[in-house]
């Protein structure tokens, strides 16, 4: 009893070694990766943004431009992101207190659409907080008016990257194939998963070119809605000078 009672301990304490190892690789690797892809997202919406108004970036106004205003995409994205770990618990949590599994497929399958058009919003919002002098829910909020007319296009489109960038992450899963997870150093699982990201650098270019794609388009999609509810806007304004006249 007491040897095995010995080593249960001995497991116990390998196991939250193993534990707090893996924290501490993921949080080596998080807020680098954030940073980098905060970076990707502010100079691509801002060259297309510049672009699309027939204005010459250049990577000096880009930098500028990053220095007086980083603060609002990085406070849009907490808001992304809290609301997108708040929805994700929505569908679940319903379809486990169904009874019907007719019923809890049609929530999930509710739950997905309305996810897609979501996402297309927040990431329409992301691209708002960057082209302009808004942040946050008040960000988002204008993003949800400007896709007022365009719900469908818009979905789709954000359908189709999500697809798109699925398909290569569930091939970038095999990283982790053959790496030992209870390593108990943590430079140790460093060093197996760069040989595999390695080894995946086609698929990895890849799924960063799917990404910036997607920036680039959601900033066309987002131009357009703005120039089309500018056009709006003023027919409204002519319409009620007449009426007033």
């Amino acid at each position: 009893m007491t040897i095995r009672g010995d080593v249960r301990e001995c497991y116990g304490h390998q196991s939250r070694d193993d534990a707090f190892s893996l924290l501490r690789l993921r949080a080596a690797f998080f807020l680098p990766i954030y940073v980098f892809s905060l970076l990707t997202a502010f100079s691509t919406v801002s060259f297309t943004h510049l672009s699309f108004h027939a204005k010459r970036p250049t990577l000096k106004s880009t930098i500028a431009l990053l220095k007086n205003s980083w603060n609002r995409p990085l406070v849009t994205t907490i808001c992304i992101y809290a609301i997108l770990v708040a929805y994700s618990i929505v569908p679940n949590t319903l379809a486990s207190i169904s009874q019907s599994s007719a019923v809890r497929f049609a929530i999930l399958v509710v739950g997905v659409i309305f996810e897609v058009y979501l996402i297309a919003i927040l990431s329409l919002g992301l691209v708002v907080s960057i082209a302009e002098e808004r942040f946050g829910f008040d960000a988002i909020r204008t993003a949800a008016a400007l896709m007022a007319d365009r719900r469908l296009s818009g979905s789709i489109l954000t359908a189709m990257f999500l697809l798109a960038s699925s398909s290569i992450s569930w091939e970038m899963e095999g990283l982790m194939d053959g790496v030992d997870h209870w390593m108990r150093t943590t430079a140790a699982v460093t060093s197996n998963v760069a040989i595999g990201v390695w080894d995946k650098m086609g698929l990895i270019s890849l799924y960063g070119m799917v990404i910036i794609s997607g920036y680039v388009v959601t900033t066309v999609f987002y131009c357009e809605c703005r120039k089309k509810d500018f056009v709006r806007v003023e027919n409204e304004e002519d319409h009620d000078h007449i009426v007033t006249v």
